[in-house]
C-alpha cells in the first residue's frame, strides 16, 4: 500500500470516528464544528505498534480534543482505563493488534465510506 493510500484511509477513518462521536470530545465532552482542527481521532492502540490490524478499526478510535489527546497519549494506563470506560473491548484490540493481516485499499476505503454514509443517514432520520 502506498503512503498516499494510507493517508486517504487515515483521513476516512478519522472522519468516521469523529462522525460516530458526533464531533464531541468523549473525554471532556466539548462540542466541536465538523471542520474543527481541534478535534482529533485518537488511536486507542497506537497505529505504529499494531500495524494495519487495528489501524482502521472503528473500535480502535475515539474523538478527543487536542488537550485530551495529548493527555491520553502520555498516560497509557489512563488511556486504557478511559477506553474500557467507553465499553471498548481493549483485550480484543490488543489480541487482534498482534495479528498480521493484509489490507486491501479499495475494500477498506469503501468500507470506511459506507460507515460514514450510514452514520450520516442515521442522523438525518
Amino acid at each position: 500500500m502506498t503512503s498516499y493510500q494510507k493517508k486517504v484511509l487515515d483521513g476516512l477513518w478519522s472522519l468516521a470516528v469523529r462522525t460516530r462521536d458526533m464531533f464531541r470530545c468523549q473525554r471532556c465532552l466539548k462540542q466541536h464544528d465538523q471542520k474543527s482542527k481541534g478535534l482529533h481521532a485518537h488511536h486507542i492502540l497506537t497505529k505504529g505498534a499494531n500495524g494495519f490490524s487495528t489501524r482502521w478499526e472503528l473500535m480502535n478510535g475515539v474523538a478527543v480534543c487536542y488537550g485530551c489527546h495529548m493527555y491520553l497519549q502520555g498516560n497509557p494506563v489512563e488511556n486504557e482505563k478511559f477506553a474500557r470506560s467507553l465499553g471498548v473491548d481493549y483485550d480484543w484490540l490488543k489480541a487482534h493488534g498482534k495479528k498480521t493481516i493484509k489490507v486491501f485499499y479499495e475494500e477498506k476505503r469503501q468500507e470506511l465510506r459506507d460507515i460514514i454514509s450510514d452514520l450520516n443517514c442515521g442522523r438525518s432520520n
